[in-house]
């Protein structure tokens, strides 16, 4: 993670490939990438079925007939999983089918889109483009950006509160947050940030945002009643990720330059543990019992799995070149992990510790991932 960010040369990707699954915890990957943006969305199909049911029984002869009902049943389709995928090389949200490994719609956004939050009604992406200087307002249903709003200089992240009261957009050159009231979008604040901040999170109860501030190391807290930063928090060297833990009492942090991954106290901001990952550990993601905390190591091509009542790295799964995202699904079976390298996906067994299978041409330079149901 740097200021500046990098080029990096990614393969141009094919539609829809799997990898076959291995029973080791490597890949090796074989693609030379380079960026080419498309513009092109692509429509989800959606299956409905009417099941008509037929009258049993035949009106007697010694009866006058009475009119008989047609009731029609729908068959409602079992909701699944997809992934949206931020794309920074070719400028679109990729909508993925992680069960069947494919990609199946490819969302134009803005210039160098590089995070994605999903509204908790799971109906809108908010998207941050980082070359755009703008966040992308999209539509899941209809499979289309309905807004696009105008930030400060490289938004490089974006969050939504779990009251759904607001979103807010972390500015990493502008070292601002900007925060925008639900529904309507409106901008009801901005909180001036420093040291080239990477990420942003809401506490639980949406009380407070967490913003890691990266070369001042240190976790700047922000009091949504106030917009006001009240409190500062000491880490260890370039914090890039922050995740609170479900209960809202230990924030998790991430460190790229001195590769640990760090928990504090939120009511002190001490340090209550501190536990070593791969290089260049980037995004975390919690499981949804809260027992896990998957960490995305982009120097070591792998994720780390750590044990969050032992504060202990249980396993360390080999991916694909580069990951940067990370992402669990909501029965906490896999996890995924974006390879901004390798235009790919690992899909990571929780259970062994192994890596499944990978999904290929989800896009150019993968970066953010979210898990979507429907």
């Amino acid at each position: 993670p740097t200021d500046t960010p990098t080029e990096t040369p990614t393969a141009t990707p094919t539609d829809t490939a799997t990898a076959t699954p291995t029973e080791t915890a490597t890949t090796t990957p074989t693609d030379t990438p380079t960026v080419t943006p498309t513009e092109t969305p692509t429509a989800t199909p959606s299956f409905t079925a009417t099941l008509t049911p037929t009258p049993s029984a035949s009106p007697s002869p010694s009866l006058t007939p009475t009119a008989t009902s047609t009731a029609t049943a729908t068959e409602t389709p079992v909701p699944r999983p997809f992934a949206l995928v931020t794309n920074l090389g070719d400028d679109t949200l990729a909508i993925i089918d992680v069960e069947r490994n494919r990609r199946i719609a490819a969302i134009a956004v803005g210039s160098g889109p590089v995070a994605v939050a999903l509204h908790p009604s799971g109906s809108r992406a908010y998207v941050a483009n980082q070359f755009g200087a703008s966040l992308s307002v999209v539509d899941l249903v209809r499979e289309r950006e309905i807004e696009r709003l105008a930030l400060e200089q490289r938004p490089v992240d974006v969050a939504v509160s779990p009251d759904q009261r607001w979103f807010a957009v972390l500015n990493q050159l502008s070292q601002s947050v900007l925060v925008f009231a639900e529904p309507s979008r409106e901008r009801v604040a901005r909180i001036a940030v420093s040291g080239s901040p990477t990420s942003l999170a809401f506490s639980p109860d949406s009380a407070t945002l967490y913003v890691t501030e990266q070369f001042d190391n240190r976790v700047a807290a922000i009091r949504t009643a106030t917009w006001e930063v009240e409190a500062r928090f000491a880490t260890g060297q370039w914090p890039q990720a922050v995740v609170p833990s479900l209960s809202g009492d230990t924030l998790f942090v991430s460190h790229a330059a001195d590769r640990t991954v760090r928990f504090l106290s939120a009511q002190t901001g001490d340090t209550l543990a501190t536990v070593r990952v791969g290089r260049e550990p980037q995004a975390l993601a919690l499981s949804p019992d809260g027992a896990l905390l998957f960490v995305a190591n982009r120097g070591s091509s792998s994720v780390s799995v750590i044990a969050t009542a032992t504060a202990q790295a249980v396993a360390e799964v080999a991916v694909g070149s580069e990951p940067v995202g990370v992402a669990v699904r909501p029965d906490g079976r896999i996890v995924y992990a974006t390879n901004s390298f390798t235009n790919s996906i690992s899909v990571i067994d929780v259970e062994r510790n192994l890596l499944a299978s990978a999904i290929f041409g989800v896009g150019t330079t993968p970066t953010d991932i979210v898990i979507q149901v429907r």
